[in-house]
């Protein structure tokens, strides 16, 4: 970085400077271990977006300063700045990182896990995670070992759990 930064320098080339500039901060939020880094990390990506000669360096800015508060869970703020990213420069790498963190934002996403061995009649436990999912109804069937092998097969993540699954009384 640093022959890349005097080479730069020796040119007055700003958008590459910048470019050298992002990796640096990324690299520093990434590893040190200063009171007020998330601050500083900030406010220098609101300075180089702010910046409108660096033409599309502005957009990857928007989107690592999106990537931050998607990091934080500021999930408002953070679809805010990868839509400014892709709306100043769509065609630009910013953008397109900005529309796959945007992507990911509104992805729904739904996983249950239910545990291993379970006392017939007694309760089991259960863990559910979801995502942008408004309502939703879950019924539990139990099915024989053939049954589920049949059901697996029009599945493409079918899996081996036969060894998990015991045949209903």
């Amino acid at each position: 970085l640093q022959q890349a930064t005097l080479f730069h320098l020796q040119k007055n080339e700003t958008a590459p400077l910048a470019d050298l500039d992002m990796k640096r901060l990324t690299f520093l939020y990434a590893h040190a271990s200063v009171n007020n880094k998330e601050q500083l990390y900030l406010n220098a990506l609101a300075q180089i977006a702010g910046n409108k000669s660096l033409g599309a360096l502005n957009a990857d800015a928007l989107s690592l300063t999106g990537k931050y508060y998607l990091d934080m869970y500021s999930l408002a703020k953070a679809v805010g700045y990868f839509n400014q990213a892709i709306t100043a420069y769509p065609n630009s790498l910013g953008a397109k990182n900005a529309a796959g963190y945007l992507k990911t934002v509104k992805q729904k996403l739904l996983s249950v896990e239910i545990e291993n061995i379970g006392i017939p009649g007694k309760p089991f436990l259960g863990f559910m995670n979801y995502r942008n999912i408004k309502t939703l109804q879950l019924t539990l069937y139990r099915v024989s070992v053939a049954q589920y092998y049949q059901i697996a097969a029009l599945s493409d993540n079918s899996g081996d759990f036969g060894q998990y699954i015991h045949p209903s009384a």
